[in-house]
């Protein structure tokens, strides 16, 4: 039996224009997610940027406003090691947003120097696991 392609269509939602969409980027302060952040901020998008350190982070932002003229670009920090950390950070973006479009979990850690030497977060889980799977999935 071939599907009612007139009730999918109709079912279809179009995405909303980038300019529209809200995004949640972690890790935004270096490397891809500070690229995807300048790429999606001179595109119009609201970027919601997120990183560990403030100094760092308020120089992001104000370069990529300076760079992309766009200023929806508010700040929101968070160690994501540590799982009370994550849950406020949800708590403030749910209350900072009306709607969420997009949530690119990017930050991330690898190994040290010591690839040996076992690191854990406040918390006392196994550092890479806290950011790297405990967050993300938390935030999400």
């Amino acid at each position: 039996m071939v599907p009612n392609s007139q009730f999918a269509f109709r079912n279809f939602r179009i995405m909303r224009p980038i300019e529209e969409q809200t995004i949640l980027i972690t890790g935004a302060t270096s490397g891809l997610g500070r690229e995807l952040a300048q790429a999606l901020a001179k595109q119009g998008a609201t970027i919601l940027l997120h990183g560990r350190d403030p100094e760092r982070s308020r120089e992001i932002m104000r370069e990529i406003r300076e760079t992309t003229g766009n200023q929806k670009i508010p700040f929101y920090r968070a160690d994501l090691s540590s799982v009370a950390e994550v849950q406020e950070l949800a708590r403030q973006v749910i209350s900072g947003v009306t709607r969420l479009d997009v949530l690119v979990n990017n930050a991330g850690v690898g190994f040290g120097k010591d690839a040996s030497k076992r690191e854990v977060s406040q918390e006392g889980h196994e550092l890479r696991l806290a950011v790297n799977y405990l967050s993300p999935y938390l935030l999400t």
